[in-house]
């Protein structure tokens, strides 16, 4: 059975990153066997559930300065080199297949890795709608993007949330979309409750970044919905 190393955004919370990462795990369980490596252990709701389909999880801890200058050594030098020797200390990647990314900024000293033990299928995994989050323009915004462009050469795909996403980045000739996922069951059963109405409810911290306009845009639709 093939082995997948996933990189996580931060951790394993019930938010959009985990929620998409484990739908891949339940639906591929059965033909690969996955790892991960999280950032931090501030919240791990799915580690129990990512656990019952006999993958490991690995902790790689970093501390990021604040300092525009230690900022940009640490990025550069010392990141890559702390990554370098966890990988080494902690997995073995040439027992890897894949190597799948949801880390957009930081992915770049794994693909590294990846590539120098000949994983042939590296994904970066694009989760933020970028249409409707423009960081402002800033020295350190600079460098984690020319960061992030360093990954993007390396990987043999990258993965997108939207269109929009996918044509900003300009990346047509590797990039393909992957919608989140829902259950359908849990509407289908709503919708096909006799004499029932149907109420809907989007969670999620009210920023430009989340794209509530789009996701209003959806919900009226399936309200709206006859089957």
């Amino acid at each position: 059975m093939k082995k997948v190393l996933l990189i996580a955004e931060s951790n394993m919370s019930l938010s959009g990153v985990p929620v998409v990462f484990m739908s891949i795990v339940k639906e591929f369980y059965k033909e690969y066997t996955f790892d991960i490596v999280v950032f931090n252990t501030d919240d791990m709701y799915f580690k129990n559930d990512f656990l019952s389909y006999g993958g490991n999880i690995f902790y790689f801890s970093y501390n990021k300065p604040n300092k525009i200058f230690s900022k940009l050594y640490w990025l550069f030098i010392q990141y890559p080199k702390n990554v370098k020797t966890f990988l080494r200390k902690k997995l073995n990647l040439n027992e890897y297949s894949i190597i799948h990314s949801f880390n957009e900024i930081f992915s770049y000293p794994f693909f590294k890795e990846a590539k120098n033990s000949n994983i042939k299928k590296i994904i970066l995994h694009i989760n933020s709608a970028q249409s409707a989050y423009v960081p402002k323009p800033c020295v350190s915004q600079f460098f984690y993007n020319l960061y992030q462009n360093k990954a993007k050469k390396l990987c043999s795909n990258i993965l997108f949330v939207s269109q929009q996403s996918l044509n900003i980045n300009n990346y047509k000739n590797k990039g393909l979309i992957l919608y989140n996922t829902y259950d359908e069951k849990i509407y289908n059963k709503i919708i096909d409750c006799e004499n029932s109405s149907l109420s809907l409810t989007h969670i999620a911290t009210f920023s430009s970044r989340k794209n509530q306009l789009f996701s209003l845009k959806v919900l009226k639709q399936i309200v709206a919905f006859d089957p």
